[in-house]
Formats: C-alpha cells, structure tokens, sequence
C-alpha cells in the first residue's frame, strides 16, 4: 500500500495544475552524502540489545555515551542514500517495527 502511495505522490505533480506542482516535492538527499541506517532501538543492556538483533536480519549494534551513560543501539542495515533508507524503513514497519533514520559520521 504504501509503494502505492509513493508512486502517486510522485505522478501527482502531473495529475494537477501546473500552480499546484510546486507544492510536490521528491524525496531528496536533503542532508547530504553519507551512509544512513535505521534505528531501531536502544538499550542500557547489552545481551538485550544483542536478542534483539538476533530477531532482525542485517542489524547491528553501536555502542553509544550519553549523559555519561553507556547504550547500545540496535541499527538495521547501512544504505548509501537516504531514499533507500526511507523505502526499508516502510518495509520494516509492515512486519512492525519502528524505526527512525540516522546518519552515520565517519
């Protein structure tokens, strides 16, 4: 449903007036170049973080310091453009995860 719903967001610019294509705009790599993945989840535990990413194919854990804290984020994949990220990221929410985007600093 929601490849469906991609696609016509994409032909709507052709479907109206022309004073209401501007309105439309493609998805972009907005934030730049860059490698992106999709997180998850975060733990305060690390054998939780690691039977999480046993149930996920392809993911993996970052250990991460906040506030003094030590977390682990449970990441899915690695995409090259953030378009790609955005399509496994309607994927993973059909089999009912959730999930935001994060680049990855180098």
């Amino acid at each position: 449903m929601r490849k469906l719903l991609f696609v016509l967001t994409l032909a709507l610019p052709v479907l109206l007036p022309a004073t209401h294509a501007a309105a439309s705009v493609p998805l972009t790599d907005s934030v730049g170049k860059g490698q992106y993945t999709l997180q998850v989840a975060t733990y305060a535990d690390e054998t939780t973080a690691n039977a999480a990413i046993r149930e996920l194919p392809d993911a993996w854990v970052q250990e991460v310091r906040q506030d003094g804290r030590l977390l682990y984020r449970v990441n899915y994949k690695r995409f090259s453009d953030r378009n790609a990220a955005v399509r496994a990221q309607w994927d993973l929410e059909d089999l009912g995860y959730k999930s935001f985007i994060q680049e990855l600093y180098t």
